[in-house]
């Protein structure tokens, strides 16, 4: 393109964009201002995994590109499409991860956006249910992940106190809340307790203890 065609196409480019600002801030064609900004953020997102496709190094472009496409799928669908917005946004956190093992930090986002996602699809769905808990629980299973993981693949040991302390937020929250949820959790941790002491009578039973002092 020569330096001339390329000047008339960033002048065509900045009338078409005068003209789609102007037409906004108007009141004027409301459905293809949402229309045209709802396919430019489409684009970009594409436009960014892009040059994540061509060169796998540039992992950074995945949270833009996720981001953008989120953000076009709440142009074009509303409110309705905002845990869609979450959903990819702690996707292109997961997908840094499955691109290289190493950047096991990025997990950390990822299960904290899709638990977001969660709570924002929880409240849309059950207006009348209280979604708080489940803050906790995706954190407790986010660092747990991390915890279970193998260490060459990212695993941390230290993820378990994170893990288990959101746990004992959640069990705490839920059992004083009322409620089937608290119901649930309360019937699990009795569960709970009477397996622990089922399994420590098993292992302190005489025959056990008789096999153990018998020589070999």
């Amino acid at each position: 393109m020569t330096l001339e065609k390329n000047s008339r196409f960033w002048a065509i480019v900045l009338v078409a964009l005068g003209a789609l600002f102007l037409f906004s801030n108007l009141g004027w064609l409301p459905w293809l201002t949402s229309l045209v900004w709802g396919l430019l953020f489409l684009a970009g997102g594409v436009a960014f995994l892009a040059v994540f496709y061509a060169n796998r190094s540039k992992w950074w472009a995945l949270i833009p590109g996720f981001s953008l496409i989120g953000l076009s799928t709440v142009v074009f669908f509303g409110d309705a499409a905002v845990s869609w917005l979450f959903i990819l946004m702690g996707l292109s956190f997961a997908a840094i991860y499955l691109n290289d093992e190493q950047h096991w930090w990025a997990l950390i986002p990822a299960g904290t956006i899709l638990t977001l996602a969660l709570i924002i699809w929880a409240e849309q769905v059950f207006p009348r249910w209280n979604a708080g808990s489940l803050l906790f629980l995706g954190l407790a299973a986010t660092f747990g992940l991390l915890y279970l993981l193998p260490k060459n693949r990212g695993g941390q040991l230290w993820a378990i106190f994170p893990a288990v302390g959101c746990l004992a937020l959640v069990l705490v929250i839920s059992g004083f809340s009322g409620g089937l949820w608290g119901v649930l959790l309360s019937l699990l941790l009795i569960v709970g307790g009477v397996y622990l002491l089922w399994r420590q009578r098993g292992q302190s039973s005489p025959s056990n203890i008789d096999s153990v002092k018998k020589p070999n």
